[in-house]
């Protein structure tokens, strides 16, 4: 019998209507970090909602996917589509979750990107300091050699 990953287990937990916190993430599972593997799942386009509960003076998060989401995605996983009947996206509640999906799964390799480019000219711009930085103290100590000589 194959087992299934964290990230699998957590989802049919959550498809199946019910909410999950880190410490039933802990215990029923064995998921040291759950927010870890709810990322993953976020990532991979799953409309995963958290929600911050306060209790005992502790705030922790409680993760769900909406009701109606969670029959959609369950009606998409069991049963395929008639091959006969043309579905349009504004009409069809699946194909709609899958855009969204696609499109913020679309906007998070943007960021992405975006960050990667960012940290790129970062690390350039520090390189040119340090580079700069040297220049001027080598042309300070050469400065210093130059009137040692000229007071000798």
């Amino acid at each position: 019998m194959k087992t299934k990953s964290q990230s699998e287990q957590i989802l049919r937990h959550l498809q199946s209507g019910k909410g999950l916190t880190p410490i039933q993430a802990l215990t029923k599972f064995s998921v040291f970090r759950l927010s870890g593997r709810i990322f993953d799942l976020k990532k991979q386009g799953w409309p995963i909602l958290t929600q911050k509960v306060k209790r005992y003076g502790k705030t922790f998060a409680r993760y769900s996917i909406p009701k109606l989401a969670a029959s959609i995605l369950i009606l998409s996983s069991i049963s395929a589509f008639a091959s006969d009947r043309c579905y349009d996206a504004y009409e069809d509640p699946i194909l709609q979750v899958r855009r969204d999906a696609a499109i913020r799964r679309a906007e998070y390799e943007a960021n992405q990107r975006r960050h990667e480019q960012r940290d790129a000219e970062l690390d350039a711009y520090l390189a040119a300091r340090r580079q700069q930085r040297a220049l001027d103290e080598q042309t300070r100590l050469l400065k210093e050699q130059n009137e040692i000589l000229r007071n000798k």
